[in-house]
Order: structure tokens, then C-alpha cells, then sequence
């Protein structure tokens, strides 16, 4: 089951949240998977096949080479799928993201396995004011615990899909295809938040 803590300004002027996806039950991360191996290996039928148009049209071999990959297909999605379910049970099933949106964009930090959900809480906290502490320290602490992210810049945004049934909104720029996660009580604030900065409609 996905989680999602309420959004919160910190005093650094970003709103900060933390959200735990479910690898189990929420498809979005294995259908992002499947889409990019699957449009690599379309990519490749499709040069296979001019190749073989400019050798001289065969149907055979077109029907040849077609099937092939028919099954190169089917094999590679599979794959995804067992990799997927693999990767998942190795981190405990959880996706650990912590957000950060401001007016200039929105970060995608995803967390390692094993991180202190009770901590990076804390430390959010501590940046809104509601707890004592360190603000720098505190900001230098969660970006370090962060394993990989990903920063969509508002003005390169071309286009904002939202999936308000996966708490899912997707922030689109050129090579940059962010994936927002939040939990229903603030949707809408942080889609129509996101709309509001950005110079694109909604899809």
C-alpha cells in the first residue's frame, strides 16, 4: 500500500514531502521499464527491417525477422517482469522518494533500502520549524541520504500528465520525464501548484 506524508513548507521556501510506493501493487515503475525496453527493441525491428527493404524486398524476410523479435519481445518483457519482482523483494517491496518543489521546479530524490522513514520525517520537520535544529544541516543530511534524482526545471516543461488514481503526476521536458508522487489529501494543490509555474497545459 502506497503512503504519502502531507506536504510542508520548509523555511527555506520548498515544499518538501515523502512518499512510499509500493513496488508490489503500483505498476507505474515496471510499465516505465516495459515502455523504454520495448520502444529499444521496436527501434531495432524498424532499422532490421529498412535494412532489409534496401537489400531488396523479401516478404519472407520481412516475416522472418518480424517474428523474431515478435518473440524477442515477449522474452524481454519477461524478463523486465522477473527482474522487477527481483529488485522489489531485495529492497523490502518500498519505493522511498522524497520531493522537493519550489518555483523553480521539482526534485525527485529517491531514497536508499533501509532508510529511517521516522528520520527523513524528523528532518523535514526540522526545515518547516516545527522541531529544533540545524536547517543547514538538516538539508545537507537528507541530500546526502538521497541515492539518485532528478530535477525538472519549469521553464523546460512541455507538457503535465495527470494520474490522480496512481497519485501520479508526470512532469515532461525534453530528456526529462519526471514522475511525481503524491497522496490525495494535497493532489491538487501540487498538480495545480506545478500548472501554475509551468508555461505548458495539461495533456
Amino acid at each position: 500500500m502506497d503512503r504519502s506524508e502531507r506536504v510542508v513548507l520548509c523555511r527555506d521556501g520548498k515544499y518538501r514531502w515523502l512518499y512510499e510506493m509500493s513496488l508490489y501493487t503500483n505498476p507505474t515503475v515496471l510499465m516505465l521499464v516495459m515502455k523504454i525496453m520495448g520502444w529499444i527493441i521496436v527501434g531495432i525491428w524498424v532499422f532490421l527491417i529498412i535494412i532489409e527493404l534496401c537489400d531488396g524486398p523479401s516478404w519472407k524476410g520481412l516475416w522472418d525477422v518480424t517474428v523474431t523479435f515478435f518473440y524477442m519481445f515477449l522474452f524481454m518483457m519477461a524478463l523486465c517482469a522477473v527482474g522487477y519482482f527481483a529488485y522489489a523483494l531485495m529492497v523490502g517491496g518500498k519505493y522511498v522518494v522524497l520531493f522537493e518543489m519550489d518555483d523553480n521546479g521539482v526534485m525527485h530524490k529517491q531514497m536508499p533500502p533501509g532508510v529511517k522513514k521516522a528520520q527523513l520525517i524528523g528532518r523535514i520537520a526540522a526545515l518547516a520549524g516545527v522541531a529544533s535544529g540545524n536547517p543547514g544541516m538538516t538539508a545537507q543530511g537528507i541530500r546526502v541520504a538521497a541515492r539518485t534524482q532528478m530535477h525538472s526545471d519549469f521553464k523546460t516543461v512541455r507538457s503535465v500528465e495527470p494520474f490522480p488514481r496512481r497519485h501520479l503526476i508526470k512532469v515532461n521536458a525534453p530528456f526529462n520525464y519526471n514522475q511525481v508522487y503524491v497522496g490525495k489529501e494535497d493532489y491538487d494543490f501540487v498538480l495545480n501548484y506545478i500548472l501554475d509555474h509551468t508555461t505548458r497545459k495539461n495533456k
